[in-house]
C-alpha cells in the first residue's frame, strides 16, 4: 500500500513559495506517482496555507520572478532552503500558542 494511502490525513507535503524542488517530478499518471494530497503551503511571509489553489501558486510565482528579476540567485532555488520551511513552520506553532492561528486538520 502506497504511503500517503496507509497515513491518510496524518500526514502533510509542505512547498515553500517557489520552492521548484518540491514540485519534482511533476504528478504523472502513466508512472502512477503523484504528491501526498495534503498540500501546505508557505507564502513569500511565511504563513502556511492548507489547500491553497494552483491559480494562487502561480501567481505567487510570478510575483517572486518579477520581485528578483536581475538580482543574483533564483527565487526557486532560494524556497528551497531548509532553514526557510522551519522558519515557516516555528512561527506557525508560536501563532497557535498565541491563539493567532488555528489549527490545520
Amino acid at each position: 500500500m502506497a504511503f500517503d494511502q496507509q497515513l491518510k490525513e496524518r500526514s502533510f507535503r509542505f512547498v515553500n513559495n517557489n520552492d521548484l524542488i518540491a514540485e519534482v517530478p511533476p504528478m504523472d499518471l502513466l508512472l502512477r506517482y503523484w504528491h501526498i494530497d495534503q498540500l501546505i503551503y508557505i507564502d513569500e511571509s511565511g504563513k502556511l496555507h492548507p489547500g491553497v489553489s494552483m491559480f494562487r501558486r502561480v501567481l505567487d510565482g510570478l510575483k517572486g520572478l518579477r520581485r528578483d528579476f536581475g538580482k543574483l540567485g533564483f527565487d526557486t532555488l532560494k524556497d528551497h532552503k531548509m532553514n526557510n520551511y522551519v522558519q515557516a513552520v516555528r512561527k506557525y506553532v508560536e501563532d497557535l500558542k498565541t491563539g493567532q492561528q488555528t489549527p490545520i486538520s
